[in-house]
């Protein structure tokens, strides 16, 4: 796991603790992710506008994406439902956006295939769940305008662009007057 000040931590196996990484080549405040392959091995890592391959170099094609630094779950990688050399890299800045990771790409350290594509532009906070089909995923993020959660479905065919509309949520730009 990669997170800020260049830093990252290795869970190993479980059995003891934490190995400290100081091989990471990122800085980040808050937006960032890292994936694993399912046997434990680092495939890529990023924060809020660059993505690193598994040699702590820039990716290709992994410079430039939109994304904030200072958002809090700010940044997700998500795998692409029925491909395991597909990821979906989303991010945050003054909305949502994507970014397709094809692992396939630079010989096998992965490149960047679709960049900066925008999903809605009032969202913040990201997460996401398993759908019950155990295979899609349902990204989920939270309007900053409203009390709405929009829920985004990627399945074997790719992600839904129209997403499910959930109305239950504390409405960000009222709470403004507070700060």
């Amino acid at each position: 796991w990669y997170f800020s000040c260049y830093v990252g931590l290795d869970f190993g196996d479980g059995t003891s603790a934490p190995k400290v990484l100081n091989n990471n080549g990122m800085n980040a405040s808050a937006a960032c992710g890292t994936i694993s392959d399912s046997r434990g091995n680092l495939l890529f890592y990023g924060n809020h506008n660059t993505l690193y391959n598994r040699n702590h170099q820039v990716m290709k094609n992994g410079s430039g994406l939109y994304g904030h630094d200072y958002v809090t779950q700010g940044a997700l990688i998500v795998p692409y439902p029925g491909d395991t050399n597909l990821y979906y890299y989303f991010t945050l800045y003054g909305g949502l956006y994507y970014h397709i990771i094809d692992m396939r790409g630079d010989k096998g350290l992965g490149e960047v295939v679709r960049k900066n594509v925008l999903l809605r532009s009032d969202l913040a906070k990201l997460t996401a769940i398993r759908h019950t089909d155990k295979s899609s995923v349902w990204v989920v993020s939270h309007s900053y305008y409203n009390d709405s959660f929009y829920s985004y479905l990627i399945t074997k065919n790719g992600l839904l662009n129209q997403p499910v509309i959930s109305k239950t949520g504390v409405n960000y730009e009222l709470w403004k007057s507070y700060y």
